[in-house]
C-alpha cells in the first residue's frame, strides 16, 4: 500500500521511525539515502511476527510517497495481522507528521 505526504523527504523519514517507534515496531536496518527502512514485529497471540519494508520516493521538494509492506516471518496464514501493521504504520506516521 501506498501514500503521497506533503512533506519534505527528510521529514518524512525521521517521523516514519518516530512511528514506528511509538508501535514498538523494531528497526532492523534503515537508509535514507537508498530510501528504505527495514523492521520487524515481535510474536503475539496471533503471530510469529512480521517483517515490514518501508520504501522512500522523493516526489518533490514537500511531496513524498511512502510504500509500506508487511509479511509474516514463518507462517503461512497471518489472520489479517498484515494489513494492520500498514494500517497502523500510515494511521501513526499521519499522526506524527500534524505535530
Amino acid at each position: 500500500m501506498e501514500h503521497i505526504y506533503h512533506h519534505s523527504y527528510d521529514t518524512v523519514f525521521k517521523k516514519c521511525k518516530e512511528a514506528l517507534s511509538s508501535l514498538d515496531i523494531e528497526i532492523n536496518s534503515a537508509n535514507k539515502e537508498k530510501g528504505y527502512i527495514k523492521a520487524s514485529t515481535g510474536t503475539s497471540l496471533f503471530s510469529w511476527g512480521e517483517e515490514i519494508q518501508i520504501h522512500f520516493n522523493n516526489l518533490s521538494i514537500k511531496k513524498t510517497k511512502v510504500i509500506v509492506e508487511s509479511k509474516a516471518s514463518a507462517q503461512a496464514f497471518a489472520w489479517g495481522k498484515n494489513s494492520k501493521n500498514v494500517s497502523s504504520i500510515f494511521e501513526e506516521l499521519s499522526n506524527k507528521l500534524k505535530v
